[in-house]
């Protein structure tokens, strides 16, 4: 096979939450209405970064979104916790009514195929609140445990699964046993969840610093970007649409690339504008392309006029180097 018979793929995996906290100066306890950054962490954001760790040839962008990482450094560093983490650790038999209502609503919150049916006790209780009869303290009980053991990968649910710190995890025991769960069994799987919680960070810093991955970054809380500046520009491919009225705030968009810049650097680190020069030079040498600018057909005169081009860019970005920085490194390129 010869190099054009080859098909190159690029993965890149966006990991992103919004921002789940109900009011960012309460105490931690319950601080979230959802879960989904826990669940997700637990079934998504670890093991898929251990897949990459397992494979040394394979390569990949792993897009983490500042929301997404502040709150797993909410949970980890800070104690926070979650509506359904709370009612998790609650006896069954402290519930309110109203409580047991939502956990028997919304505790199946879950891939049906995958999370749901191939476990019997959590397949019953579904079927068993489909058909609308009451779930006793028992029921309530192994429901508390099945929405937090059924988001576990499947190495944790089927064996032990190695975590970044050295440790490891498994609930394969929980998941042998089935039903008839204690507050306790409860406690321990929810503790698991967190220790792998606390390495899912930990992990992509080492696999971006061995060159195994890019960790990539999206303004802070995920916006759709163009909106936030002028909502109307929804209307480009849409013409004659009917929108709301319009919202402008060119300013906050700014912010939320300039809070992820910073951000992403202080969590991961941020490679100088040398460096990221210097990597495309090697990208384009290496493919065969024009490096140099009279290779290109751009005469030196143009560099000052380039250079101004560029921190048009640097500004959007939120980036923090001068033009004649930036001259510089482009002189090198003459």
């Amino acid at each position: 096979m010869t190099a054009r018979d080859r098909l190159c793929v690029g993965i890149l995996w966006h990991q992103h939450q919004p921002f789940y906290r109900a009011t960012l100066d309460g105490p931690p306890e319950g601080a979230y209405l959802l879960p989904w950054v826990r669940l997700h962490a637990v079934r998504d954001y670890y093991p898929m970064a251990m897949l990459i760790d397992e494979f040394p040839g394979v390569h990949a962008t792993v897009n983490l979104v500042p929301s997404m990482v502040r709150q797993i450094e909410d949970y980890v560093e800070h104690g926070a916790t979650d509506l359904w983490m709370e009612l998790s650790l609650t006896p069954s038999r402290r519930l309110s009514e109203s409580e047991r209502g939502f956990v028997t609503a919304r505790f199946f919150d879950a891939d049906r195929r995958f999370e749901v049916e191939p476990h019997p006790r959590y397949a019953e209780l579904y079927a068993k609140r489909r058909a609308g009869a009451r779930m006793t303290d028992r029921d309530i009980t192994d429901l508390r445990m099945w929405v937090n053991l059924a988001w576990f990968p499947p190495e944790a649910r089927g064996g032990s699964m190695r975590l970044e710190d050295g440790g490891e995890i498994s609930v394969a025991e929980f998941v042998g046993k089935g039903k008839g769960f204690d507050d306790d069994e409860i406690a321990v799987v929810l503790e698991a969840q967190l220790r792998l919680m606390r390495n899912v960070l930990p992990l992509h810093r080492r696999l971006a610093r061995e060159g195994r991955i890019e960790v990539s970054v999206s303004p802070f809380y995920h916006p759709i970007l163009p909106l936030v500046a002028d909502s109307s520009l929804a209307n480009i491919d849409a013409a004659g649409s009917r929108l709301p009225q319009r919202f402008s705030w060119p300013e906050d968009a700014h912010a939320q690339l300039e809070r992820a810049a910073a951000f992403h650097a202080d969590r991961f680190g941020a490679p100088g504008a040398e460096e990221t020069i210097k990597a495309f030079e090697d990208f384009f040498k290496k493919a065969g392309a024009p490096v140099r600018l009279p290779e290109a057909g751009i005469p030196s005169a143009d560099i000052p006029r380039i250079a101004e081009n560029v921190m048009g860019l640097i500004r959007m970005w939120g980036l923090k180097h001068e033009q004649r920085e930036i001259e510089k490194i482009l002189s090198r390129a003459v």
